[in-house]
C-alpha cells in the first residue's frame, strides 16, 4: 500500500477551519499523501508558509483569480492531482484516524470506487450514516427514491485516478445548486468495474444549520429529481448490456 494519495480540499474563506482538516491528515497511518488546497479567491490571505507549518505531508496551494465556486475549484484539484487514488476533504470536514488506510487497502485489492460510512455531528449530536450496499438492486431502489440523500456518502468516495479519467466528467456539468458532488460520485460508480462499500467510517461531516445539506436541497429538488431520472436511466441501461453480456458468455 505505497501508492500516492491526492486529497483535494477546496476553500473560501476557511483559514480558521482548515487547521483541523490538515491535522486529520496528519493523524491518518499512511504516508503516501500529497494535499492540493484550491482557494476559491479567499477574501482573507490565505498563504502557502503557513499551511505548510501545519502538515507533515507536502502541500501544493492553488489560487481562483476570481470566485469560482467550490466545484470548479475541484476541478482544478482533479487537474494537479498526481496520486493514484483520489478523494475529496471539504475544510471545515475530518478525516477520523484510518480513514484513508482503510479505502486504500480496498483500492489495493482491486476495487476501484469505495464508499464508506459518514459521522454526521449536528448541534453537539452524532449519528453514524451507513453507505448503500453497491450492488444493483440497491442503486435502483436508491435512485428510484429521487429525494433521499442518504445512503450514497460521496464526501467518503475514494477513487482510482484512471476511474476518474474514464468517467470523464466535471462538476460544473452536474446537477444545479447542492447536488453535483452525488450526481458526480454516481457517474463514477456507472463507470466503475469493481465499486465496493465498507461500514468504516471514513468521514467527519460538521453540519451546521446554514449548511447546503439544509439551505439548498428542499428548494433544488427539481433539478435534483431531473438528475437522478436521467442516471437512473443510464445505470439500468448499462445494468442490462452487462446482463446480456453475462447470458452470452454462460452459453459458452
Amino acid at each position: 500500500m505505497n501508492k500516492k494519495v491526492s486529497i483535494i480540499i477546496p476553500c473560501f474563506n476557511d483559514r480558521p477551519s482548515i487547521s483541523a482538516a490538515l491535522e486529520s491528515i496528519n493523524q491518518q497511518n499512511y504516508e503516501q499523501i500529497e494535499i492540493l488546497v484550491i482557494d476559491d479567491c479567499s477574501t482573507e490571505t490565505l498563504r502557502l508558509s503557513d499551511i505548510s507549518l501545519l502538515s507533515k505531508h507536502p502541500i501544493k496551494l492553488i489560487r481562483n483569480e476570481q470566485n469560482l465556486g467550490a466545484n470548479m475549484a475541484i476541478n482544478k484539484g482533479f487537474d494537479a492531482a498526481s496520486g493514484e487514488y483520489i478523494c475529496i476533504l471539504a475544510a471545515d470536514d475530518v478525516f477520523p484516524t484510518g480513514s484513508i488506510t482503510q479505502r486504500v487497502k480496498l483500492l489495493s485489492s482491486g476495487a476501484d470506487l469505495v464508499l464508506g460510512a459518514t459521522e454526521q455531528i449536528f448541534k453537539n449530536h452524532s449519528k453514524i450514516i451507513r453507505s448503500v450496499d453497491l450492488n444493483s438492486k440497491a442503486i435502483i431502489n436508491w435512485l428510484e427514491q429521487k429525494d433521499e440523500l442518504r445512503g450514497i456518502n460521496n464526501a467518503t468516495a475514494m477513487y482510482t485516478n484512471n476511474l476518474r479519467k474514464k468517467t470523464g466528467y466535471r462538476l460544473e456539468r452536474g446537477a444545479k445548486g447542492s447536488h453535483e458532488d452525488y450526481e458526480y460520485v454516481l457517474r463514477l460508480f456507472i463507470n466503475a468495474s469493481k465499486p465496493i462499500s465498507t461500514d468504516h467510517v471514513c468521514y467527519v461531516y460538521r453540519m451546521e444549520e446554514n449548511s447546503t445539506m439544509y439551505t439548498e436541497i428542499k428548494k433544488d429538488k427539481t433539478h435534483w429529481n431531473v438528475a437522478l431520472a436521467d442516471l437512473e436511466n443510464e445505470y439500468r441501461e448499462k445494468i442490462g448490456k452487462n446482463c446480456k453480456l453475462q447470458d452470452e458468455e454462460e452459453k459458452y
